[in-house]
């Protein structure tokens, strides 16, 4: 929707997902080598195969808690909204999309 600019000013910047118990990996605007990268990268070590959401989506969130100083945290509405089960969005024609603030 517009450039991640803004976004790109500390070391790594996730987005909470929308039910607000984690963070969504799918964007992860990052630095090289940030302390916070190779955190959630060490945590699979612990991997739960029928958790996958423990991993991917909760552990990102308790290691920002521990460790706010190294991670920007945007709302769920920056960068993974509208939720793709909420079609009434993308069927409104009248929603606008850029002056909504939206990064994606």
């Amino acid at each position: 929707m517009k450039p991640l600019d803004e976004l790109l000013y500390a070391p790594i910047t996730m987005g909470m997902q929308g039910n607000h118990y984690g963070l969504c990996p799918a964007l992860i605007a990052a630095a090289p080598h940030t302390s916070f990268i190779q955190r959630f990268i060490d945590s699979y070590t612990s991997f739960w195969d029928d958790h996958w959401d423990y991993n991917a989506v909760q552990k990102p969130l308790e290691i920002a808690r521990a460790h706010p100083d190294e991670i920007q945290v945007v709302s769920e509405q920056a960068l993974f909204w509208p939720a793709m089960n909420d079609v009434r969005v993308y069927y409104n024609t009248e929603y606008d999309f850029d002056a909504s603030g939206q990064f994606t």
